[in-house]
């Protein structure tokens, strides 16, 4: 549309041009070239203004992207984000436990799509106080179905181990 209003003005601008130089060489009115230099004059405003090209606004007038200059008027809301996308296989949760033998890495992971998974694993690294790695552990399951959760216990047999960190979470 405005492409369309920017061509009419330019043709009507060409036109009025042509107009006032006939009128120069043959007498025509000159009210004929000031009706069709006015109309050019409308088409081509119309086409700036609408194609935001124009003279700048103050903040506050309609368009201009500032605040509001009179009460009532709420701004615009930012636009949303959109949540990054879920994986298909998503821990959701972790933490230490034991059974007073053996420690575990434990934790849930979702399988987040409409299929079962024959087969899942859960990858972590074991490290110690000083955050060199020690050792890594894992825990598998199979079966897990569409929209499941799988509450997982790895065991960690190293000593001094005082973090962890999952590492990859895997299915087919």
């Amino acid at each position: 549309m405005v492409a369309l209003l920017g061509i009419l003005g330019v043709a009507g601008l060409c036109a009025s041009a042509v107009l006032a130089l006939v009128a120069l060489f043959k007498g025509t009115p000159w009210k004929t070239v000031g009706w069709t230099a006015g109309i050019s004059a409308v088409l081509i405003g119309t086409a700036v203004v609408l194609s935001g090209s124009g003279t700048s606004q103050p903040a506050g007038s309609p368009g201009s992207g500032g605040a509001p200059a009179t009460g009532g008027q709420q701004p615009a809301e930012p636009p949303k984000t959109a949540e990054p996308p879920k994986k298909d296989l998503e821990v959701t949760e972790t933490h230490t436990e034991s059974d007073g033998f053996v420690q575990y890495v434990a934790g849930t992971v979702k399988n987040n799509t409409r299929r079962t998974y024959g087969y899942v694993q859960v990858e972590i690294n074991l490290y110690d106080e000083s955050g060199a790695q020690v050792g890594s552990t894992l825990a598998n399951t199979n079966n897990l179905e569409p929209g499941g959760t799988w509450k997982f216990r790895a065991p960690v047999f190293e000593n001094g181990v005082k973090s962890y960190k999952i590492k990859n979470v895997t299915g087919f």
